[in-house]
């Protein structure tokens, strides 16, 4: 995930924008362990894509 842990803990993050691909392994990394980091965030679009991706975009509240 490179410098978004580091940006996200230092509330440097403005906007969130996600790409889910379904893809059944058996399991794997999660993004967020105890869901959205801290502070206030809205949903702001989203959209379903071809073969299940769902597209999500999450805009901080200040």
């Amino acid at each position: 995930m490179g410098h978004a842990p580091v940006l996200l803990a230092a509330d440097q993050v403005d906007r969130l924008a996600i790409t889910v691909f379904p893809v059944f392994l058996g399991g794997g990394p999660r993004l967020f362990e105890d869901g959205l980091p801290p502070g206030q965030w809205a949903l702001t679009s989203h959209a379903a894509g071809e073969h299940g991706t769902l597209s999500v975009v999450y805009d901080r509240i200040r």
